[in-house]
């Protein structure tokens, strides 16, 4: 199974289905925003289907309202790269906002436009903190000594919404307290049973507990399929992680091990360097005792040949040839300073 595959069964995830609705998204938006609006008209949903296409990938939730536009993310996996996908998210949005409202791009009178607001409402496992801002700019390279301020940005806020985090935020948005309370039966069942068992129990649970009773009283079948999906994926994502990991080790491992494999051969290099200086001084020194041999001897026999062959009978590693050659050798030299 590749990522293709299963980006085609990935159909709308439960965050999306809740929050398509302009009651819950009202709620929500008044929950991060402590304000308290009521009427439904002020808010304009876009179109993520027609408005708003980005490399076939559909944004969860969009928004206008109080000259602001915003963008709720759904994520069950950790990525710092969100300011990225924010700035190529709410660029395609702007086009859309600006071919829909028939506005003059090139025109000589400034444009108003909304004020874009990225939220990322996480659920995964890998992170735990509360909220964090994710940023464009993180992204952009720090070589050299550049302090210029970067012309372009976009922050991500990243809001924990696993249950028992941002419990505030929980308490003032019921739908969204729902949500965390049905995916984390569902995610513990799941640890203890079959999948489609585990998700079924916590459907009978939340329906008897008034949490999502309506959804999941309607469309049970839908969230089943859609929660067995999003699992699915979700595993995908972590055998994918995992098998990435893996590879990054073996490859430290490897590099290590190269690494220690070169530091060996430098090592016997240097040994072997070091071996051949000393076979060169130990030459010197045989050379040097062979001579005072061959001198100590013509000075007792007056025959050079003679010496010769005397010192070679107690040389047994060198031929008398070679024995001749250094002498010989040792002559000329001492022949050419006296001249």
């Amino acid at each position: 199974m590749n990522l293709k595959e299963v980006n085609r069964n990935y159909k709308d995830r439960l965050f999306r289905k809740i929050f398509n609705e302009k009651e819950n998204i009202l709620a929500l938006y008044n929950a991060m925003n402590h304000s308290n609006h009521t009427d439904l008209e002020q808010l304009e949903i876009l179109d993520n289907e027609n408005d708003v296409i980005y490399l076939n990938y559909r944004g969860d939730v969009s928004f206008i309202v109080d000259p602001c536009l915003f963008l709720y993310e759904h994520q069950s996996t950790y990525n710092p790269n969100m300011g990225v996908r924010g700035l190529l998210y709410f660029s395609q949005m702007y086009n859309a906002y600006i071919e829909k409202h028939n506005l003059n791009r090139f025109s000589s009178k400034l444009l108003q436009l909304p004020v874009p607001k990225f939220v990322v409402f996480y659920n995964g496992t890998s992170w735990n903190e509360e909220e964090k801002e994710l940023r464009l700019s993180d992204c952009f390279a720090k070589e050299g000594n550049n302090d210029e301020e970067p012309c372009v940005e976009v922050i991500a806020k990243m809001i924990n919404i696993n249950y028992g985090k941002n419990k505030e935020l929980m308490a003032h948005c019921k739908p969204l307290r729902d949500y965390a309370i049905f995916v984390n039966k569902a995610r513990c069942y799941s640890q203890e049973m079959e999948l489609k068992v585990a998700i079924n129990r916590a459907i009978d649970e939340c329906i008897e507990e008034d949490c999502l009773k309506e959804l999941l009283t309607k469309s049970r079948s839908e969230v089943l399929e859609l929660m067995m999906d999003t699992y699915s994926f979700e595993n995908y994502q972590k055998i994918v992680e995992y098998e990435r990991h893996k590879s990054e080790i073996e490859n430290q491992e490897l590099k290590s091990k190269l690494a220690e494999r070169e530091e060996e051969k430098q090592q016997l290099q240097a040994e072997k360097q070091e071996l051949q200086v000393e076979k060169q001084e130990l030459q010197v020194e045989n050379q040097t005792l062979i001579l005072l041999s061959i001198e100590m001897a013509l000075k007792i026999t007056g025959d050079e040949e003679l010496s010769i062959n005397e010192v070679a009978e107690k040389v047994p590693n060198l031929t008398i040839d070679e024995i001749r050659s250094v002498w010989y050798e040792y002559k000329k030299n001492k022949d050419n300073e006296v001249q």
